[in-house]
């Protein structure tokens, strides 16, 4: 059987990120932290393609903030990034977002991810 896993993201950028490592993701991305109907439309939209979907946000506030909303209502999993992978200096301001993983440690961290949870669901 082929596993569907669908990812929902905050940016364009974080979905090239995911899709730059498993390009047959399927992905529903928020804009930024928004929750609105158009959001829950989209997530709607792959928990009923996918066999998996994962949150995948920003490890910051707004980010951890946006996962609990979407976990909650969705009963999703979220994927967690350690902070210190996802950090960069640009114009002398830290950024701290997926988008700025290494893709090995990004790949690593997904695949875990569904490794795990491909285990609990057979338990």
């Amino acid at each position: 059987m082929e596993v569907k896993v669908g990812y929902v993201v905050e940016g364009f950028n974080d979905e090239r990120a995911v899709l730059a490592v498993f390009p047959d993701s399927y992905i529903a991305v928020t804009k930024g932290t928004r929750y609105n109907r158009r959001v829950r439309m989209d997530i709607q939209k792959i928990i009923g393609e996918c066999n998996v979907v994962f949150v995948l946000t920003d490890p910051d506030e707004p980010g951890n903030n946006l996962a609990e909303y979407i976990s909650q209502e969705f009963g999703l999993l979220r994927i967690m990034i350690d902070p210190k992978e996802a950090i960069c200096y640009r114009n002398g301001k830290k950024k701290i977002g997926v988008e700025h993983c290494d893709p090995v440690y990004l790949k690593m961290v997904l695949t875990d991810a569904l490794k795990e949870e491909i285990f609990s669901s057979n338990q």
